[in-house]
Order: C-alpha cells, then sequence, then structure tokens
C-alpha cells in the first residue's frame, strides 16, 4: 500500500473553492475546521495506540477520515485510508502506529493551520511580530 503524497495547502484551498463556490473567508473557515476534524480523528487513533481504547475502533477512526478526506478533494489519501479500513475489516494485520504517522506527516500541512494563516500567507508567511522580531538584533 503506496502512501499518498502530502497535501498542499492551494490544492486544497482550490478545491474548496471550486466544489463549495467559496469565497476566501468561508475557504479559511473551512481550512481551520478540517484542520481541526483531523486533528480529532488523529487523536482518537492515538488513543487507541496507547491502549486507551480497543484497536476494534481503528476502522471508525480511518472511515471518519476517508469522509473527511474526501469532501477534502483529496481522494488518494481516502483511497489510502479506505484501503487500511478495508484490512482491518478483513482481518489483515494492520502497522496502526506506521499507519498513523503516514497520516500525520502527509496532513502536517493542514494538521498545524490555525486561524489567520491566510492573512500572514498574504504578508509573508509570518506574523507582524515575527518579521519585526527577525528585524532586530
Amino acid at each position: 500500500m503506496s502512501v499518498p503524497t502530502p497535501l498542499v495547502l492551494d490544492r486544497l484551498r482550490d478545491h474548496f473553492r471550486r466544489t463549495y463556490m467559496l469565497n476566501e473567508t468561508q475557504v479559511e473557515t473551512m481550512l481551520v475546521s478540517s484542520s481541526k476534524s483531523l486533528n480529532q480523528a488523529l487523536a482518537s487513533a492515538h488513543d487507541i495506540l496507547e491502549g486507551t481504547e480497543p484497536e476494534t475502533r481503528f476502522t471508525l477512526v480511518f472511515h471518519s477520515l476517508k469522509g473527511l478526506l474526501l469532501n477534502m478533494g483529496e481522494a488518494e489519501w481516502a483511497a489510502y485510508t479506505k484501503e487500511l479500513e478495508k484490512k482491518l475489516t478483513d482481518g489483515e494485520q494492520v502497522d496502526y502506529a506506521a499507519a498513523v504517522e503516514a497520516l500525520e506527516k502527509g496532513m502536517a500541512v493542514i494538521l498545524s493551520y490555525t486561524e489567520g494563516m491566510a492573512e500572514q500567507a498574504k504578508h509573508g508567511g509570518t506574523s507582524g511580530g515575527e518579521r519585526n522580531s527577525s528585524t532586530t538584533g
């Protein structure tokens, strides 16, 4: 099972604009919402890895991720999670930790996305405070 290429924010923004006909404010809201939803799903995966939840819950986590990723226009990542879900329902062995790590690496750019990042990107990719601190010295 091959791991898809990492998620790209510009591609995600374009998907939200085209598919859902959203303006920039709405796209920003969707990015923040997607970040929160992905973080919640992966937090559940970590609970399972830590033994606080049964491994059988991975099927639900991967199923939820699949739907979220489809809504985000990330068909390759959705197919990856669908394959994981199918292996689990078929009783195949899955390296859960490796799967979660692959998801976290591939989704890193959206997992770390917070409100206002689009505005920061318009101004050189940093907030004013970071820009000012780098010029003092």
